[in-house]
């Protein structure tokens, strides 16, 4: 390991970057080659860059917005995102508070996330089956919309 680290540092010095330059220019190199799309939109920046796994502050937090899928993101923080966000959808849904205002905000979370995955994630494979989940999202928000829409047409 020190090896490797010794080497990235050399390619820096003779490049005149530091070690953080460099290893931002190898991930986006790594990036392209993995990426199975050449993003058009603009870059999206998440709204908290944290490890999931030590910065746990609070549980219940998932990303309000998650990339579309064609805006230049970063597939290794994304792929961190959607594990952490998944982890706490969950938590959010056992909760015994949870509210409808909680599970709309899962489920546009959710659908967010197949929707950018079906999109971009490097498995062609799966790619299809994120596609699969979309279509189920999106069947049973179209079913629970007409569900409402008939309730407040009753209640009328």
């Amino acid at each position: 390991m020190n090896e490797m680290l010794r080497k990235t540092e050399a390619v820096g010095a003779e490049l005149g970057m530091s070690l953080l330059e460099v290893l931002s220019i190898v991930n986006e190199i790594v990036m392209m080659e993995v990426d199975p799309i050449v993003p058009t939109g603009p870059r999206f920046v998440f709204p908290i860059l944290r490890d999931p796994m030590i910065h746990c502050d609070d549980l219940l937090w998932i990303n309000p917005q998650v990339p579309h899928p064609h805006q230049l993101c970063d597939l290794f923080l994304a792929r961190r995102e959607v594990q952490r966000d998944a982890l706490r959808c969950k938590a959010i849904l056992e909760n015994p508070n949870v509210t409808v205002d909680d599970i709309l905000r899962v489920r546009w979370n959710t659908l967010g996330w197949a929707r950018f995955w079906a999109v971009r994630d490097p498995d062609p494979e799966w790619r299809s089956k994120w596609q699969g989940v979309v279509e189920i999202l999106v069947q049973e928000i179209e079913h629970t919309a007409a569900k409402a829409q008939a309730v407040v047409k009753t209640e009328k």
